[in-house]
Parts: structure tokens; sequence; C-alpha cells
């Protein structure tokens, strides 16, 4: 991803994962696409619906790598890529540690490496200057923690982050200052929440790792969990969330909201009520403002009764400035990730299952112009 005319993308796909690039190529398969009606906060997603349709097929797969372990996201490295994730397999203990391959522009493997100790987990990265990446996630299983890599898979360094209960990093970002990394915490949650609950958790960092500040918000409910994290054009940054309980009575929110370079929230928007709108990815456009991904759900009798895929283009100051929904009976639909190329077009990837249930599910990847109209799909 990150890329002028590429998108490299990875899904879990029947318990494997599967690590694609997508360039010029032959056609695959289109999916349904619709525009959504919206006043800014909650989307009506029964007005301007279109039928599955015939839309512009995307490129084909210049290589695949298949793998038993997981990869959770992917980075550009030179022509190539950085998958970061979890493995076993690589493990030299055969425990769950964080994985770092590095792969050439034709798919070959330039190296493996495993990272931190027992029960870690990578969950995004970003590319630094230097020409390697810096990651983040979760080590040690309770304590949230990033790690810079040089080019050559060599540690520059780590910190952990957290405290005496569950902690996590689920999107990091570089900053003016360094990083800012988002996720939740239950350590530092808000002391009314219920036992075992967790707060959206924000932890601005110098580029050598130590704390310039944090940010907790707590929205009332189990997993209050930011998802991935964007810079600011002035020195802030811009977090994606979800609010949801881990019981089961309640689904969902999604939030987005803006935090200044002390650590103030400045604005959020919370898409509430009716569907729930849960944003997994974020990302700046270069013509401003901020390009966000997920997904939405219906629910009805307390149980999911469908999943439709959501990219919404917000303003500066968070307001929609258009959404669409990706959809095709009988799918259901996630948006998992998005980057935006130098000219403004965007790229999508995510996921389609045929029910609720299933085991069954293929990776879709889709390009955007910046008013949102649909260039391709596969």
């Amino acid at each position: 991803k990150r890329d002028r005319g590429s998108v490299t993308m990875s899904i879990v796909i029947n318990r494997r994962n599967l690590l694609y690039l997508l360039a010029s190529g032959s056609a695959l398969e289109a999916i349904g696409y619709r525009d959504v009606a919206s006043n800014g906060r909650q989307v009506a997603t029964d007005t301007n619906k279109l039928d599955s349709q015939t839309l512009p097929h995307g490129p084909g797969v210049d290589w695949l790598t298949v793998t038993e372990d997981r990869f959770r996201d992917v980075v550009a490295r030179g022509s190539g890529a950085f998958a970061v994730g979890s493995t076993t397999t690589h493990s030299p203990d055969e425990d769950v540690r964080v994985w770092v391959r590095a792969i050439n522009s034709d798919g070959t493997v330039d190296w493996d490496e495993t990272y931190g100790s027992m029960r870690s987990r990578a969950r995004a990265a970003v590319t630094t200057t230097g020409g390697g990446i810096t990651l983040c996630g979760r080590i040690n299983r309770y304590d949230g923690f990033v790690v810079e890599i040089g080019p050559d898979g060599t540690q520059q360094w780590r910190e952990s982050f957290g405290g005496s209960a569950d902690d996590l990093f689920e999107g990091i970002a570089q900053t003016d200052q360094g990083f800012v990394a988002c996720g939740r915490t239950e350590s530092f949650a808000d002391e009314y929440d219920q036992p075992n609950s967790g707060d959206l958790w924000i932890v601005s960092m110098t580029g050598d790792g130590d704390i310039v500040d944090t940010t907790t918000l707590s929205y009332g409910h189990d997993f209050d969990t930011g998802q991935d994290v964007a810079p600011a054009d002035d020195g802030g940054h811009v977090v994606a969330g979800t609010v949801r309980s881990r019981r089961g009575q309640f689904f969902g929110d999604g939030v987005v909201t803006k935090i200044d370079s002390d650590g103030d929230q400045l604005w959020e928007r919370i898409y509430t009520q009716g569907d729930r709108h849960l944003p997994l990815a974020i990302t700046n456009h270069p013509e401003g403002g901020y390009i966000v991904a997920g997904y939405y759900i219906s629910v009805e009798d307390s149980s999911v009764t469908d999943s439709t895929g959501w990219i919404t283009r917000l303003t500066a100051d968070g307001q929609v400035f258009w959404e669409r929904a990706v959809e095709e009976e009988p799918f259901m639909f996630t948006c998992s990730d998005v980057s935006v190329t130098i000219d403004g077009d965007i790229f999508v990837t995510g996921s389609r299952t045929p029910g609720l249930g299933a085991d069954e599910r293929d990776a879709i990847a889709m390009r955007l112009n910046a008013d949102g109209t649909l260039l391709w799909t596969q």
C-alpha cells in the first residue's frame, strides 16, 4: 500500500494468510457499489441503493504468498514490501512472536525475522525515513509495544507501554515529534468503568519511543478501542475507533476524533443509531481531510443480519464530504485498510463472506478517485 500504481494487500482466507501484489494485468470479478446519503452523523442506508452492477475491473495478481501464519499489515519497501504480523512456525520456541517478512518486488522473500518475547503480536506498521519500519502491537500478552526495525531486519529500539492490566496498540503513524500509537487500555481506564473494561488509548512519543503525551477516552463500554491513527497538518492527530460491549448486548458505534499536539480533544464524530458504523482504518488525503474505511452492520432482535463495506471522506474538521457503500447479495463485506496515492486516488482493501458464520472468505480491492467515483474493483 501507499504506492503510486499498485497495492499490496493481506487477508486471511480459510485460516491461511495470503499476501497479494496487485498491479497491471487481467480482470477478475466486480462487486456492487453505491453512493450513500448522509446527514453527517447517521448514514441513511435505505436511500440511493443500487443493485449489484457491472463495474470497471481491477488489475491482476502479479504474485501471491501463502503462509500458515498471519500478516496484519503491509507497508512499502522500495518496490517491495514489509509484511508484519505474528508467527509460530518461524518462532524459535513455537510460541507466538512478532514477525516481519521483507519481500522483494517479484514476491521472493529477502528475510524473515521474529521479535519480542512470548505471546507477542504486531498489529500495524509505518515506514521510516531510513528505509526500515516502526511497528506496534502487544507484547507479553498484556502490554502495548512499539519497535523500530532497520532495513536489514536489525532491531533499533523497543519500548513497552501499559500497566498491570490488558493493554495493546492497534494503529501507528509517524509525526513531527516521532510517532503516535492508538489502541485500548485497561490499566489506565476510567475508574468508574466496569471491571476489565478498556478505554480508547492514544500515546504520542519521540522518535526513540519516549512518551510525550497520553490520552484516554472513555465511552462507557468494555471495548473502547482506537483502530487507526493519522497525523493532522497542525501537529495533532485523528483517531478512528470503535466502542462496543464484550458481552454482546451492544454491537458498537464508530468514533472519529481529533487530538491536538497537547493531547486535548478538539472534536469527535460518533456514528450511532440505526446501522452500526465501525471504522477500521484512516489516512490523510493530499487535498485535505481524511479517508475512513470500515463497515456497518445491520442488527435485528439483538442479532447481526448484514455487514456492508463503508468508505467515507471527511473534511479537516470531521464533516462528511461523501460516503460510499460496498455490497452485493448475498455477501457480507468489510473494508479493513485504506491508502492514498500521490495524485489523490484511494485504494481500499478488505474481504467478503457469503453469509454469517461462513468459513470462506474472499479478498477484495478497489480504487476510487478523490470524489469517490469507483475506478475498479477486484
